[in-house]
């Protein structure tokens, strides 16, 4: 996510099907290999955010979310949206340094679980679309 932010400041990120995209490390589930995987910036900011919004709520993520609707609605971002949304990613990322690991296991798996039943939902719901 640094790295994203880094990006960010200078203006220049990828897109993929007109959506601003980065690319996360994230453990494939079978090998257990690390690997990289392309994801809409605004989703994984957007993540972010909620994540903390329920693991503390007194951490302040308002900016994080505006990025996220800036970059979905293809607005311009300034320099200092992106310095304060930055602000926020790594105050977050100080609070998890006060964390339990196993809290912190325990709130990411909730999470996980949470966006995969939304996901399967909003497919469920586009695959019944098609079929009309």
């Amino acid at each position: 996510m640094r790295l994203l932010f880094d990006a960010l400041k200078t203006g220049e990120v990828y897109e993929i099907g007109g959506r601003p995209s980065m690319q996360m490390p994230v453990t494939n589930e079978l090998t257990k290999r690390a690997e990289r995987r392309w994801v809409v910036i605004s989703y994984a900011v957007r993540g972010w955010a909620a994540f903390w919004a329920e693991m503390a709520p007194q951490l302040p993520v308002a900016r994080l979310n505006y990025l996220a609707d800036r970059l979905e609605s293809d607005k311009p971002l300034t320099p200092r949206l992106v310095e304060q949304a930055r602000e926020e990613f790594d105050a977050c990322v100080a609070h998890m340094a006060t964390l339990p690991p196993n809290e912190i296991r325990r709130a990411m798996l909730h999470k996980n679980i949470k966006w995969e039943l939304h996901r399967e939902m909003a497919e469920g719901i586009a695959d019944m679309e098609q079929e009309e």
